[in-house]
């Protein structure tokens, strides 16, 4: 039986299908490692998500319990998460700030105000600062919604004599409040993926 030796040139190496191969098994484990990665990530956010308002509920139910009513503010009353899915917009900024002030006990602009109960101490990366104002965003760096527009309008249905009839078309979810975080979404197409109170 004849034994061929293989003979080899000057120097050893990988031939160009074996390195193409190689390169191909790595491609295929970093796509998989960034997919799990990012459905880690978007698991961990929506947690605290969830448990960052699990708090703010635990602080507005202090401040109802203090005050007699939810706090209300011009944007809050405003703000309706039927009608406004975009957490970039002022209207958002400003209903957040007006629930920073609130729960905190601090002045929209994050100055310490006078005679004012804070019911809820806020990390750095709990809040963001535009347009001079202090707002609550959530882990995906947005403005929280925090809403009151249902409650106006009941309020407003009932100032005018008549009994509020709900609707689809009526604002807001909760007839208290709503408090929602978009989850990085921006649409209208993007409110299933919401993490809400209602």
């Amino acid at each position: 039986m004849k034994t061929q030796a293989r003979v080899h040139g000057g120097r050893g190496g990988f031939s160009l299908v074996e390195l193409l191969v190689v390169i191909s098994i790595l491609a295929v484990l970093t796509g998989l490692v960034s997919q799990i990665g990012g459905s880690v990530f978007g698991k961990a956010s929506r947690s605290k998500a969830q448990s960052e308002m699990a708090a703010m509920r635990t602080g507005l139910e202090n401040y109802r319990a203090d005050n007699a009513s939810f706090p209300r503010g011009q944007m809050s009353d405003a703000l309706d998460p039927r009608a406004n899915p975009d957490p970039r917009t002022a209207a958002y900024i400003g209903a957040a700030a007006e629930l920073y002030a609130a729960l905190s006990g601090r002045s929209q602009s994050g100055s310490a105000a006078q005679d004012t109960k804070a019911y809820m101490a806020f990390k750095a990366d709990q809040t963001g600062r535009a347009g001079g104002l202090t707002y609550l965003r959530d882990p995906w760096g947005n403005a929280y919604g925090y809403s009151t527009a249902r409650a106006q309008w009941m309020q407003t249905e009932l100032s005018a004599g008549r009994r509020p009839v709900e609707s689809d078309s009526s604002p807001g979810y909760g007839s208290d409040y709503d408090l929602w975080s978009t989850a990085k979404g921006t649409t209208a197409a993007d409110t299933a993926k919401w993490v809400k109170t209602w």
